[in-house]
């Protein structure tokens, strides 16, 4: 079995971490991306030119765009849910309180970002917003 390969420093950075950083831009321009054009709209090759990246970059950290799409929505609704953790920490003790804090902080993370809301609106396979179906001749 051949040895490890040490990686290799570049400008006094490791490639791991230059694949983590490559990484991060790349969910940053799909969050840019995805959050205004939508992702149906959005190609690799635009994402690459957001991120100042090549194709070749995109493809080692997401085997496609979906993945990326679905990283960038784990991204946002954990950031989310952090932020929401945090404001019913904060709040006082009773039920309500808590509910109130929680309800503020999701809607000024997403106010204050509206791409964050566009794409926790769309469908977890990267589609576009779900609206609701229309009513059938049955519902009443």
């Amino acid at each position: 079995m051949p040895a490890a390969v040490p990686e290799r420093i570049y400008r006094g950075v490791h490639a791991a971490d230059r694949r983590a950083e490559r990484r991060e831009r790349l969910i940053e321009a799909g969050l840019a991306l995805f959050g205004t054009r939508g992702y149906h709209r959005t190609t690799v090759r635009e994402l690459c030119a957001r991120a100042k990246l090549t194709e070749r970059y995109f493809y080692e950290s997401f085997g496609e765009r979906e993945e990326l799409v679905l990283e960038v929505f784990e991204h946002v609704a954990g950031e989310m849910a952090r932020h929401m953790e945090s404001a019913v920490a904060a709040a006082p003790p009773d039920p309500l309180a808590k509910a109130r804090a929680a309800i503020a902080a999701s809607v000024t993370y997403l106010t204050d970002d509206p791409r964050r809301a566009r794409l926790l609106a769309a469908r977890g396979d990267g589609g576009e917003p779900r609206s609701r179906p229309a009513p059938s001749r049955n519902d009443s």
